[in-house]
């Protein structure tokens, strides 16, 4: 593996930091450009827990969430507040992300 695109203990953890980061409040590149993420889509099923953590599965995991990956989502979706589907989408995003599926890219 090429030096810099080595993994060590900092960019392992950095890595999830800058995934929340970024599930927040969208990236940035100085001024040169910027963008901010549109969750309308999974706002419309953030009503069921279920249904978001296999959206989510598709979008980031490519279909590839382990059941064991997609069970810890869907528990910790349930215990978002029901009235807060941002944050509720927000969780999923990172989670779906973060998780070795969604980290590995292909």
């Amino acid at each position: 593996m090429e030096p810099s695109r080595s993994v060590n203990s900092y960019s392992a953890i950095s890595y999830a930091r800058r995934i929340w980061e970024n599930t927040l409040y969208g990236f940035r590149l100085y001024d040169r450009y910027s963008y901010q993420p549109d969750y309308r889509e999974l706002v419309e099923v953030a009503n069921d827990p279920a249904a978001l953590a296999d959206r989510s599965n598709l979008l980031f995991c490519g279909g590839m969430m382990s059941a064991s990956t997609r069970s810890t989502m869907i528990t910790a979706l349930t215990q978002a507040p029901a009235t807060d589907l941002l944050q509720r989408v927000q969780l999923a995003v990172y989670i779906a992300s973060a998780c070795p599926e969604g980290a590995v890219q292909r």
